[in-house]
């Protein structure tokens, strides 16, 4: 009987040392002793309006409410990140599949468009007549109270010019839609209805829903204009204000077809707007005061 009970309490000793040693197993931790989250995704660098995320992103009429960000992928800071994947294209919603690529936040601007003519490698406006015009359609190039406004009267080839500079290039026709219709197939860029709060449009003559509203011009606005109406992936302006030249032919030579620009501009209706709409209606060496661009290009990997 006495061995008998020795030996239940060297048993009950042992099962006691073994939950002591599980209990006291270390988990991962830091060099401070906090634990870590071991799910937790690496950081990285998103560039609406050069911030580094892992700040909250700021608040604006996109249901969205953030700049979308990946672990494998960046771009440069005056660049957004648009995803690759499968989206609606089109009047018919056609899914299309598309590659990650970079798209730059705002619309080109005429001070960065007259560096490139300073370098030597775009086409200036100083000995066209368009300069000495009436000021409501002089290029903003021109003006030296325009530069933050779009770089427009930009044909197909003057856009393409100018993002080859800088080792850029146009988007395509469904890299454009793709970065305003977002994965749930919004007509417009920030969601599903439009005012003259969110937009550059309508400010006449053929279409004046807008005019004079907000105090703000009945002509092109600063590429930074509308700061808090966003696309999914935080671009701005890209429905109103100028339109935007697209590439239908994706990297080959135009063939003789008209070019497309996206968007619509200032003085067109809400319906130019629609993220299925595209102006085909002028060739790819015609420009007029209500074109513009923005360049795309591949992502950065980390």
């Amino acid at each position: 009987m006495r061995r008998l009970t020795t030996d239940r309490v060297f048993g009950h000793i042992s099962v006691l040392l073994l939950l002591v040693n599980c209990s006291s197993a270390p988990s991962p931790a830091s060099d401070d002793g906090e634990k870590l989250n071991t799910t937790r995704p690496k950081t990285v660098a998103t560039h609406s309006a050069g911030r580094t995320e892992e700040e909250s992103p700021p608040e604006t009429q996109n249901e969205n409410r953030g700049v979308v960000t990946t672990p494998e992928w960046t771009c440069p800071e005056d660049m957004v990140l648009i995803p690759g994947g499968s989206f609606a294209y089109g009047p018919g919603n056609r899914r299309i599949e598309i590659k990650v690529f970079c798209l730059d936040r705002t619309e080109v601007s005429a001070a960065d468009y007259n560096v490139c003519v300073q370098a030597g490698h775009c086409t200036g406006f100083d000995t066209w007549t368009l300069c000495d015009s009436i000021e409501a359609i002089t290029p903003n190039a021109c003006n030296p109270d325009r530069q933050n406004y779009p770089a427009n009267w930009m044909s197909f080839f003057d856009a393409r010019t100018y993002c080859s500079w800088l080792n850029r290039r146009l988007p395509t026709d469904h890299e454009w839609e793709r970065s305003v219709r977002g994965d749930d197939g919004r007509p417009y860029p920030w969601g599903n209805e439009i005012d003259c709060s969110q937009a550059h449009y309508s400010r006449g003559p053929a279409y004046d829903e807008c005019k004079s509203a907000f105090d703000l011009e009945d002509n092109m606005v600063p590429v930074n204009s509308y700061l808090e109406v966003q696309s999914p992936y935080g671009t701005i302006n890209q429905a109103g204000n100028a339109k935007e030249w697209v590439d239908v032919w994706y990297g080959k030579e135009p063939d003789g077809g008209p070019g497309r620009a996206r968007g619509g501009s200032w003085r067109d209706g809400s319906d130019s707007l629609i993220g299925i709409f595209g102006d085909s209606t002028l060739g790819p060496d015609v420009a007029t005061d209500l074109h513009g661009f923005r360049c795309a290009a591949a992502p950065l990997a980390l």
